[in-house]
């Protein structure tokens, strides 16, 4: 498969320039109005040019910041900050943008679902599916009473048939049970799917020497890159031995792991089939390479136990590669209105709805969704994806998707040069499995901003209007289908302490929420979820492609803007395909650890025994961002 660069996108996001606004952007809204303000609280600040300050030749320029490096003057922009540790540009001690922020955070809290005959026919419909036979449902609401049934086996019963001119599609998969997620790998579809995406790509996983040949053959054609791994010849043999024997952090990581990373990266993404059979070659002949050996000296010198191929030793470039291709040749896409995937007990496993906000809410509301995030986004920082399985966003950044590099953005494409993933809501510290205290997370406590008192005033008007309506949306779908495990949820959010919780509206039922900017992830299970439990997501934007793929289904659905889902996370795989133009999505669910904090404190777990005093002193480090990251959902 290749990878070809692909062009920017010509969707737009928002900011707008004046010029190219729509007529319903406000002028506070525009990138002259929001970069236009000379910042004048400091003499050096107040040097900044405006936006308008600039020549024509200084509005194309590029190379304005650098991801992982601190940026605190960009001329242009006097009030924007890039953090080493976000990723997008942030106008935090600009005071205006609260007074553009919050009469779209007030218009959404107050929006009303549009009562329709066709949406309350929509949820008279979905109340009767967890309950009645499948055939005999197609019959009693399908238009015209006409239905055509697809599949009729001891494992399944598919069906398909209009409801109100929205195309809809049942599938009974009477192999699958929600409360064994074995079953999601055991059934026929996922056998069968697994079978065929292994055909899409023959080629054995990377050995450990060919790893390492190729780490060595990098490190020598981009030794700038990784200071530190061998030492210069003139240096002393003791400055040689600490410079071999520890790799301080490498764009927050350790060095070798970085080179074997960008060496797998290489492998996979930008070598052809006969290149890398090239690389197989080398480490199948086993002789000594006199211009590698020192590199590989060290490098084997300093080889983790953990590299080792095994089960937890994932090469995410190969299963990119993989997924990629089965995307396109595998799994079957189904493009119906309404799509719901049952279990043997007539339990949803996943279920999507193209279109759910408009329907429910209108154009308008969408419209201002979209706005409210990608403003808040560019008034908050994002903190950039950090887990194993975002390992492809420097790829993704320097090969497919460079419109999303603020270091390639000029100064009216910068605010929407992002790309970042932010939790809101609350859950157990790291580490801490048996939730024995719930805590709300570092976004949701204004922990990342300069200016934390505005920041706070603004958090919970945000999550009101966004995470308040996505929550809705999700509601609209889980409570007729799913009514038994909807209460569940009720109760775990009425269980979690005062200090954890965060309102979004007067029926919460979820107590974690994921906003993803631009963000782009591989297959995954979400095993930070409520075991078993159903998370809803929201897909919002101007964006083409993305479809949703679920690889033991061997099907993937359209997922366009205004989609809402739910989904069997924590146990059924999940990838999204690459897409082009701006997309954003928050997810609502709950994490395992505050449903066992809730569970013990309703009595359903009994206490945990206490914990033994340790005489080693623990060291507060809350603001380690590992420390707190579990990285529940990523859609």
């Amino acid at each position: 498969m290749q990878f070809e660069l692909l062009s920017p996108p010509q969707q737009h996001a928002v900011p707008y320039l004046e010029a190219e606004a729509p007529p319903h952007i406000p002028e506070g809204e525009t990138i002259e109005w929001l970069l236009g303000e000379v910042d004048n609280s400091s003499k050096s600040a107040a040097k900044t040019k405006t936006y308008q300050e600039l020549t024509d030749e200084e509005r194309e320029r590029t190379g304005l910041v650098r991801l992982s490096k601190r940026t605190d003057v960009i001329q242009g922009d006097p009030y924007g900050v890039l953090s080493s540790w976000t990723g997008n540009v942030s106008h935090q001690l600009d005071s205006d943008m609260t007074e553009v922020l919050k009469p779209i955070f007030e218009d959404l809290v107050s929006a009303a679902r549009l009562r329709s005959a066709e949406i309350s026919r929509l949820a008279a419909f979905l109340s009767q599916v967890p309950n009645t036979d499948p055939v005999t449902l197609a019959e009693k609401v399908a238009d015209d009473g006409d239905y055509e049934v697809i599949e009729d086996t001891a494992e399944s019963l598919e069906l398909c048939f209009s409801l109100d001119s929205k195309r809809t599609r049942i599938l009974w998969a009477k192999d699958l049970d929600v409360d064994n997620e074995k079953s999601y790998d055991d059934a026929r579809r996922a056998k069968s799917s697994a079978s065929r995406t292994k055909q899409v790509l023959t080629e054995p996983v990377m050995s450990i020497t060919e790893q390492q040949i190729l780490m060595a053959r990098l490190y020598l054609e981009k030794r700038r890159e990784f200071p530190g791994l061998v030492p210069d010849r003139g240096q002393k043999d003791s400055e040689q031995s600490d410079s071999t024997s520890s790799f301080e952090g490498f764009s927050g990581r350790g060095i070798l792991a970085t080179l074997r990373s960008v060496s797998q990266e290489h492998f996979w993404l930008r070598l052809n089939v006969e290149q890398r059979q090239y690389i197989r070659d080398l480490a199948e002949l086993r002789q000594d390479h006199p211009e590698l050996e020192s590199v590989l000296s060290v490098i084997r010198a300093n080889w983790k136990p953990t590299w080792n191929n095994g089960r937890y030793d994932t090469d995410y470039f190969r299963s990119y590669l993989v997924d990629s291709s089965a995307s396109e040749s595998v799994w079957k896409l189904v493009e119906d209105d309404l799509f719901i995937v049952l279990d043997q007990n007539r339990r949803p496993v996943f279920v999507n709805r193209e279109g759910l906000v408009q329907s429910l809410y209108g154009n308008d509301v969408f419209d201002k969704l979209i706005r409210a995030i990608d403003l808040m986004t560019f008034y908050r920082p994002i903190p950039r994806p950090e887990t194993k399985r975002h390992a492809l966003d420097r790829h993704l950044l320097t090969h497919r998707h460079p419109e999303l590099d603020p270091g390639r953005a000029t100064i009216h494409t910068l605010p929407n040069a992002k790309m970042g993933v932010a939790h809101y809501g609350c859950w157990a510290l790291k580490g801490d499995w048996h939730g024995r205290d719930i805590y709300q997370t570092k976004d949701t406590r204004a922990g990342r901003c300069f200016d934390n008192e505005r920041c706070a005033q603004l958090i919970p008007r945000f999550m009101r209007a966004i995470f308040g309506t996505a929550s809705d949306l999700v509601r609209f779908l889980l409570q007729p289908l799913d009514p038994v495990h909807y209460q569940e949820c009720r109760d775990l959010f009425a269980a979690l302490p005062d200090s954890a919780k965060t309102a979004t509206n007067e029926q919460d039922f979820c107590s974690l929420f994921v906003l993803g900017v631009n963000a782009h992830t591989q297959r995954h299970r979400d095993t930070g979820d409520v075991k078993g439990g159903l998370a809803g997501l929201v897909t919002l934007g101007n964006y083409t492609g993305g479809n949703l793929c679920l690889p033991q289904l061997g099907l993937k659905v359209p997922y366009r803007p205004g989609a809402c889902a739910l989904l069997r996370g924590s146990g059924l795989e999940h990838l999204v395909t690459d897409f082009r133009g701006p997309r954003f999505f928050v997810v609502a669910t709950n994490h395992e650890t505050s449903k066992k904090y809730a569970w013990r404190a309703m009595g359903r777990l009994p206490p945990l025994p206490k914990r033994r005093r340790r005489i080693r002193a623990v060291i507060d480090d809350d603001d380690d961002e590992d420390k707190e990251a579990h990285g529940p959902w990523m859609p």
